[in-house]
């Protein structure tokens, strides 16, 4: 391993180890009602993570359909449910992913970019967390959406990696 890989995968064996966050398994990511994806573009990087984000934003019609009382076998009901009635999935990334049409909304920037957002979503979620410096308006009150969205889910789920090569992304997804 190159010596900035081997840093990354140590930053997160420790966060793992040490952070009191766990590694929820494909079943549990589908049954997210709010993800955000930081920095990943996990369908290069985890092909069956992405489907399992792609089958989390069918919740909240599975949701809809259960208040409607539309049996969950019932595919064309409960995909119609789909059209008004998704679970929020958010995705910072530096490029276009193949995940982005299923997105509820996305953020293109440099890796520092990213990391910046990521580091205002935890503000917005923590005020104790430092607010990071040189974030446009745009991306703050995309922040402060994401936030929210976290806040309000009952199983939220923040997913990052190491394509990017970026200590402060992980460290941003871990805050």
């Amino acid at each position: 391993l190159e010596d900035k890989e081997h840093t990354l995968l140590e930053a997160i064996v420790d966060i793992l180890r040490d952070g009191g966050i766990r590694t929820p398994s494909l079943r549990e990511v589908e049954q997210a009602d709010a993800v955000l994806v930081l920095g990943e573009d996990v369908t290069n990087s985890a092909p069956r993570l992405a489907l399992s984000l792609r089958q989390s934003v069918r919740n909240a019609a599975f949701d809809r359909a259960r208040a409607l009382k539309i049996a969950p076998w019932l595919d064309k009901p409960v995909r119609e449910q789909q059209i008004d009635h998704r679970s929020p999935l958010f995705i910072a990334s530096v490029c276009v992913t193949p995940l982005d049409d299923a997105a509820t909304a996305t953020y293109r920037g440099s890796p520092e970019d990213v990391a910046r957002l990521g580091f205002a979503i935890a503000h917005s979620l923590d005020p104790e967390a430092p607010a990071p410096a040189g974030l446009g308006e745009e991306a703050r009150a995309l922040a402060a959406t994401i936030a929210d969205h976290l806040k309000q889910a009952r199983r939220p789920l923040v997913v990052s990696g190491t394509s990017n090569a970026s200590l402060a992304i992980i460290e941003a997804a871990y805050n």
